[in-house]
């Protein structure tokens, strides 16, 4: 019978593969006592989040006709900081209100409502949410001073 000599071939390759994977995974640990003793190890620990509220936004809606079709949509709006400093612009997709991730304080809401610019102050507070309606109560106007007679 006749022996042929590379049929011994695959055997020798497993073991060779083997080996050098019992020796690759030996050397990727050390022990935790070979780390030099006066280097400080860096800390995990939670994730910390900066406080957060929600401040919720549901600018003026209006209709379009697209196509024949009427579609809501929604002004876009800007978020300034309470000293005036403009957080950001931000246009509505579609009809949805606008949802934003804020730090706790006061906001001014600036957006277009039946024609005219009005801006509203908003105050969020951690953990909660706050809603700025579509539609704002009309501010008082203040009366004359005299008495009804």
């Amino acid at each position: 019978m006749t022996r042929i000599a590379g049929f011994r071939a695959p055997q020798v390759v497993w073991l060779t593969l083997a080996s050098v994977l019992l020796f690759l995974t030996g050397g990727a640990y050390t022990s935790l006592s070979a780390a030099p003793a006066s280097t400080p190890l860096p800390e995990v620990g939670p994730a910390l989040h900066p406080q957060q509220g929600i401040l919720i936004i549901y600018s003026e809606r209006y209709v379009v006709e697209d196509d024949g079709v009427l579609v809501f949509r929604r002004r876009p709006v800007d978020l300034y900081t309470d000293n005036g400093q403009l957080v950001g612009s931000y246009a509505p997709t579609g009809d949805t209100p606008i949802r934003l991730d804020v730090p706790p304080g006061t906001y001014i809401v600036a957006a277009q409502r039946q024609g005219a610019l009005q801006k509203v102050r908003a105050s969020v507070k951690e953990g909660e949410q706050t809603i700025v309606p579509e539609a704002l109560p009309e501010p008082l106007t203040p009366r004359a001073s005299g008495s009804p007679r």
